[in-house]
């Protein structure tokens, strides 16, 4: 059964959710925000010694809340934190309501 993280976040640039804690297995992402927002969810896995890239997801103009699967990004496991990154630029992201849902 999947374990959810609720989050909330204002950031212009990037930020880590839950400060980069690390997340087994991550399965979605829903992000819940106020006005418009481009957001690249970008995930790293922990491996001995540090993190390496595990993938990125774009999610492109959106309003309101929606969830974005991250799951074929983590099909092979392990622990994982992400990164929000805002992509419109001089503008701010303000997460209403997020949720983080991982195993």
């Amino acid at each position: 059964m999947a374990k959810v993280y609720n989050f909330t976040a204002s950031f212009s640039n990037n930020i880590w959710i839950n400060g980069g804690r690390n997340f087994n297995k991550p399965l979605s992402v829903m992000l819940g925000v106020q006005g418009k927002a481009n957001v690249g969810i970008v995930l790293q896995k922990a491996v001995t010694g540090g993190y390496v890239d595990a993938g990125r997801l774009n999610t492109g103009d959106f309003e309101g809340a929606i969830n974005f699967p991250i799951d074929h990004l983590t099909q092979g496991g392990g622990v994982y934190r992400i990164r929000l990154v805002n992509n419109r630029y001089n503008t701010q992201v303000n997460v209403t309501n997020g949720q983080l849902y991982y195993t």
